[in-house]
């Protein structure tokens, strides 16, 4: 293996990984694999990360990272010069807060939108399910939003980009998906825009919309 594999899946988690290696200009190889076709689910995938999710960051025989705030704090050491990841404790310990934060919230809060047949055994309360979430999700946009408006979130002062930010960013892509209405959320709006129309994360999410 001549660089570090980063097995990923299209706009899942996996994105964070993909995006924070793009920010801090780290050379992965970066392969997809489907989760609709199950493909997280074979032998060959299980080998490399049993837990059968994305992302996974293989680095070298038998030594795999996964969760992803671990792998993106990962990413940010292999190049400490990019600053994803603040060089000052607390900013440092902020930021993995945010980061664990955001990780919560799409297993807690956005799973029973999206499969709220693993919430619950009667079909007939899916759609119940799935009504709870999406309000507990505009609980979630409301604070990110607050967070962000108060100056809570950890930011560079030299124009580039914290782990944080790029979490908080996953955040609105989650709100668009959802076809939820993000300008109500005007401190989350701009900062999705801001984080949008960075070359590098706009590069990579168009890489991920060509591959499919």
């Amino acid at each position: 293996m001549t660089k570090p594999i980063l097995w990923s899946s299209t706009f899942t988690s996996g994105t964070l990984a993909h995006m924070a290696a793009a920010e801090a200009g780290v050379d992965l190889d970066i392969r997809f694999i489907s989760l609709r076709k199950g493909e997280h689910k074979t032998p060959e995938f299980l080998a490399i990360n049993p837990k059968g999710q994305v992302p996974a960051l293989q680095i070298g025989p038998g030594r795999v990272i996964t969760e992803g705030p671990a792998v993106l704090t990962y990413i940010a050491r292999m190049n400490p010069d990019a600053g994803l990841m603040p060089a000052d404790p607390y900013a440092e310990a902020r930021t993995i807060e945010w980061m664990a934060w955001v990780s919560l919230q799409f297993g807690t809060v956005f799973q029973p939108i999206f499969m709220p047949g693993r919430f619950t055994s009667d079909p007939s309360a899916e759609a119940s399910v799935t009504a709870r979430g999406r309000e507990r999700a505009a609980e979630t946009f409301t604070f990110a939003d607050a967070a962000l408006a108060r100056g809570e979130v950890p930011t560079r002062d030299d124009g580039g980009v914290t782990l944080a930010e790029l979490y908080f960013f996953f955040l609105g892509m989650g709100a668009r998906f959802l076809k939820m209405d993000l300008s109500v959320y005007p401190a989350l709006t701009a900062h999705h825009a801001r984080m949008g129309a960075r070359p590098r994360i706009a590069a990579a999410l168009t890489r991920e919309q060509e591959h499919g």
